[in-house]
């Protein structure tokens, strides 16, 4: 199921045909599934509540990556680091600090968040002046 990407969603520039490129949707959301973000503690990493993220399940993470976790029985997106033995979950807001998965803490990495699918806030435009 191919998908055609156009570009130019400012200036209202004419897309010619050799400017677009294609992929494969299919394979590209393949072993993936979406979960709502519900919270505040990714929002420097511009990952907002309500927010749908697409998780590649069951892939191991590399330091520095967001994933989609369960940390203690919790469902939980955070970004995650290994120093040591150690893995750190590290929220991406000022308000949360990074902790540390111990030993008798229960932690499984669900997958690793690939794309983030936000919502067109139409309430802009409803808010928007016009000038005649």
């Amino acid at each position: 199921f191919p998908v055609t990407i156009y570009s130019a969603a400012g200036s209202g520039a004419h897309v010619l045909e050799d400017e677009t490129e294609q992929f494969d949707i299919q394979d590209h959301y393949r072993g993936t599934a979406a979960y709502e973000v519900a919270g505040d503690s990714m929002s420097e990493a511009d990952i907002k509540e309500g927010d749908r993220l697409i998780v590649k399940l069951g892939h191991k993470f590399r330091p520095n990556e967001i994933i989609l976790c369960r940390y203690n029985g919790e469902l939980m997106v955070k970004g995650a680091r290994i120093v040591g033995d150690t893995i750190w979950l590290i929220p991406a807001n000022d308000k949360y600090h990074p902790w540390p998965c111990k030993g008798d803490d229960q932690f499984e990495c669900i997958g690793v968040v690939i794309e983030v699918i936000r919502k067109p806030n139409n309430d802009a435009i409803r808010r928007a002046a016009l000038s005649q």
